[in-house]
């Protein structure tokens, strides 16, 4: 089994000798994600979901209730600066058109940005892109948030309901070198493996969205969503509809 080098202690040349014939379509077993065990000298973000929705929607009860795709046991990482998270959002934009996402430091007593933001027009998984303007601070544990009013059955009133989510910028480890380049689903399960669960799932949905090997992604889709580290089978068939397009931002 292939494990990143920083996680495991695996040297880069051992890495690579376990990677040999690595191949696209070595997806025998299913998609499998591991926690990640980072240095002692790096903190972690909290445990646990961390993605539920705060507040009281109930006009939609036949469908998940709004949450983030992150893990339910697992830290959440990544590598990028400027990430992307999921969040599954069961309105059209004829009940919800606009949200605002924001990011906070980790008990949310410092906010370094927050947008507006547009849905797309029908319920689903969503892709919120981190603005490019700013760049997470390496090893730095941050609060994100993403805002909706929902409909109630009270058509003249509306509720809030907030999606909490934590995440924590690490270094790549030195064996994402020797990972397949392309976005495939070669990288996802690289990632996967190495607990780096923004890229692993971001990568995924890409390939959701664009890939002509749609029986294949939609195979590891389910189990990554499976997965006993994950704990997001409820999402495990709701559709991704695209990215919210940012509309008014407002960096500090």
């Amino acid at each position: 089994m292939v494990l990143l080098s920083l996680l495991t202690g695996l040297s880069l040349s051992s890495l690579a000798q376990a990677g040999e014939g690595w191949n696209r379509y070595n997806f025998q077993k299913q998609l499998r994600f591991e926690r990640p065990r980072l240095p002692r000298n790096i903190g972690s973000p909290p445990r646990g979901r961390g993605g539920g929705s705060r507040g009281d929607c109930p006009y939609r009860p036949e469908f998940p209730p709004m949450m983030a795709l992150v893990p339910g046991n697992a830290t959440k990482l990544t590598v990028r600066e400027s990430p992307t998270v999921w969040v599954y959002v069961p309105y059209t934009t004829d009940e919800v058109n606009q949200g605002k996402f924001y990011l906070q430091n980790e008990d949310g007593r410092q906010e370094f940005f927050r947008v507006d933001v547009q849905l797309p027009p029908t319920p689903g998984v969503v892709g919120i892109q981190f603005p490019s303007t700013y760049r997470l601070t390496l090893n730095q544990i941050y609060q994100w948030n993403f805002e909706i009013d929902c409909p109630t059955q009270d058509e003249t009133q509306s509720q809030r309901a907030i999606v909490i989510g934590f995440i924590q910028r690490i270094d790549p480890p030195e064996s994402i070198d020797v990972a397949p380049q392309e976005s495939s689903l070669d990288r996802v399960a690289f990632y996967a493996l190495a607990g780096i669960w923004h890229e692993a799932i971001d990568t995924l949905a890409n390939l959701k969205l664009n890939s002509d090997e749609s029986e294949l992604v939609e195979r590891e889709w389910n189990s990554l969503l499976r997965d006993e580290n994950i704990l997001l089978q409820e999402l495990a068939d709701a559709p991704i509809v695209g990215y919210v397009t940012i509309t008014n931002p407002q960096l500090e």
